[in-house]
């Protein structure tokens, strides 16, 4: 998905430097925000694994991400 003037700004460099449809699709505002969310998911299992949080909340986490 190209840029347009609705994404936000933070998203216009990765999709301007990167012209090609393939590459577009791998820095999409989607695939970003997901790849955000999938590093919230890691901490929180990690932080669960060294008693941070309950594993139930990191499962909460998981789920809503």
């Amino acid at each position: 998905m190209p840029f347009s003037p609705q994404d936000p700004p933070v998203f216009s460099l990765l999709t301007t430097l990167y012209r090609d449809p393939e590459m577009n699709a791998v820095f999409s505002v989607e695939r970003t925000v997901q790849g955000w969310l999938d590093a919230e998911v890691a901490l929180a299992r990690a932080q669960a694994h060294l008693g941070e949080l309950t594993p139930e909340d990191a499962e909460r986490i998981a789920q809503a991400a």
